[in-house]
């Protein structure tokens, strides 16, 4: 009988070993399951922030692209408003040569 009972309380502290592993691989993988939590959280919050980073400048750059455009519309009206007015100005600079040294009514 002593053997049985010496068999049996190896048998318990053997049990109480395994359940202390399995306690320490329940809480190891606990741990492991939050820091993956926490990385996977922070890559999202970090793809958020760059997709509303890639969404301002998105924006900004079309804010450009039509300011450049109304900017260039405005140049090209100028430039024509004054290749009329050089136009004219040429018109009357020649009248008045003629006049001035031909003597000539033009």
């Amino acid at each position: 009988m002593s053997i049985e009972i010496e068999e049996l309380t190896r048998l318990v502290e053997e049990e109480k070993r395994a359940e202390h592993k399995i306690e320490q691989a329940r809480r190891n993988a606990e741990g492991m399951i939050k820091r993956a939590r926490e990385e996977a959280n922070e890559i999202m919050r970090e793809t958020e922030s760059s997709l509303a980073s890639l969404q301002a400048q998105t924006h900004v750059q079309k804010e450009f692209e039509e300011k450049k455009r109304q900017i260039e519309q405005e140049h090209k009206r100028k430039i024509s408003s004054l290749n009329k007015l050089a136009e004219k100005n040429l018109e009357k600079a020649v009248k008045i040569i003629i006049n001035d040294v031909l003597g000539v009514e033009y």
